[in-house]
């Protein structure tokens, strides 16, 4: 059951033993509830130049969005909370021309503009250093992170603009959080903005439109085809290498007896943008090192016990995993495993499609439930990359593996599961 609190936290509780209808013991655990948007306490700027609060500002009131005194009226809030207490980082600024400083007080997921890409980012991704648009005497000048630290503040806001931006405490933001595309966040949600023009908005829905939740389950869904983030390949002299910087070409271990192979290709990759990952921890039973892999939950990773491939979102604490320790591959009890974001993701694709990744045999392949059958059938892609030369920077995953999953989900519904769990 969930027990949803006023003060800004979700608490979760699981009946561990019962007596008929009635449960005799709870386990509980608490967690902060995470808003996407800005504090109660954040000013913009009126067109007579004064400032409002977010906790003040009306439907339909004209705030300033960008330089050259662009001011647009609020159209509806994509949500808001008036009460409760909830976290935010407070990023401090300091302007490169007037010394100004300002704080803005935004979630970690939500986008802000930097100012030497131009492009939004997570604030949760920012670092002290870094530099974000500022409004600074009707100009936008790099305005430099002085600060970040972690607070709570009352209340929460996510305003929605026809432009999809806003000045925040002279600070330019987007309207959007969680979705890692603001553009793209931008374009699906002109549907919520015509509905909100047409029949008005709203200042007191506490979830987030249902446009925007599809896009952050479909952002979940490419994430879960995703192999690994910045994780370590071993070179044939011993050193590591993580898979943003390998190249195709280079050769990488993929089995123990010294087995290496070239990096044929990639089967997609992303350099940029913020992904969820399986972080899971094991500890070899031969020397007790420990490694830990981030991996999607429905990439094939090898289980000593049994020598098959599994999805990695099946395995559980206490499963054993292939390991290589001194050239030799040894059961690895897993001593942990949890949900991670990190930046950036790689499939790399070898000859045998096997990869040691941090010490652990992994499969190249995902989403298709057997190895032996995503490798017979990505012989064809592998000749052609073979051919024709691979590449580093295909953001989808090719049509062969994509046309493999879709007869899998078919012939599953036709009842034929172990018909796919016996192929050699």
């Amino acid at each position: 059951m969930n027990i949803n609190s006023q003060q800004g936290y979700d608490s979760t509780c699981t009946c561990d033993s019962a007596s008929g209808s009635v449960c005799m013991k709870y386990t509980c655990s608490t967690t902060v509830r995470s808003v996407s948007c800005f504090s109660g306490s954040s000013l913009l700027t009126l067109p007579d130049g004064s400032h409002k609060s977010l906790a003040d500002i009306q439907i339909g009131e004209r705030v300033l969005v960008n330089h050259h005194h662009t001011y647009e009226p609020i159209s509806s809030f994509i949500h808001a909370k008036h009460d409760g207490i909830f976290s935010f980082l407070a990023i401090q600024v300091q302007s490169t021309k007037s010394n100004r400083t300002s704080t803005i007080h935004i979630s970690p997921n939500h986008l802000i503009f930097d100012y030497d890409s131009g492009k939004a980012k997570f604030a949760g991704k920012l670092h002290v250093g870094d530099r974000l648009q500022f409004v600074d005497h009707d100009e936008i000048v790099p305005a430099t992170i002085m600060n970040i630290k972690l607070t709570k503040q009352e209340g929460y806001y996510a305003p929605l603009t026809a432009s999809g931006k806003i000045v925040i405490d002279g600070i330019v933001a987007s309207n959007y959080a969680t979705v890692s595309n603001h553009d793209l966040a931008h374009e699906v949600m002109e549907v919520y903005r015509w509905w909100t023009n047409l029949f008005g908005g709203s200042k007191s829905n506490e979830d987030i439109p249902w446009m925007l939740q599809v896009m952050l389950k479909i952002e979940e869904i490419f994430a879960l085809v995703i192999l690994f983030h910045r994780i370590l390949l071993t070179l044939p002299d011993g050193s590591h290498k993580s898979l943003a910087d390998i190249q195709i070409g280079e050769r990488v271990l993929v089995n123990h007896h010294h087995t290496y192979e070239p990096i044929s290709s990639f089967i997609h990759a992303k350099h940029d943008g913020i992904f969820s990952f399986l972080a899971i921890q094991v500890q070899s039973t031969k020397s007790n090192r420990t490694s830990t892999i981030h991996i999607s939950p429905n990439h094939l990773i090898f289980d000593y016990d049994s020598g098959k491939a599994k999805f990695a979102g099946k395995l559980h604490v206490g499963d054993r995993l292939q390991f290589v320790d001194h050239d030799e591959i040894v059961p690895a009890t897993i001593m942990n495993i949890k949900l991670t974001k990190q930046e950036g993701y790689y499939a790399p694709l070898t000859a045998s499609g096997k990869i040691v990744i941090d010490g652990i045999v992994a499969s190249n392949y995902a989403t298709v439930s057997n190895h032996d059958l995503a490798h017979e059938v990505m012989g064809v892609y592998r000749w052609w990359t073979n051919l024709f030369g691979g590449s580093k920077s295909n953001e989808d995953i090719p049509w062969m593996l994509q046309t493999m999953l879709i007869i899998e989900q078919i012939i599953r519904w036709c009842g034929g599961e172990q018909l796919i769990e016996s192929y050699i």
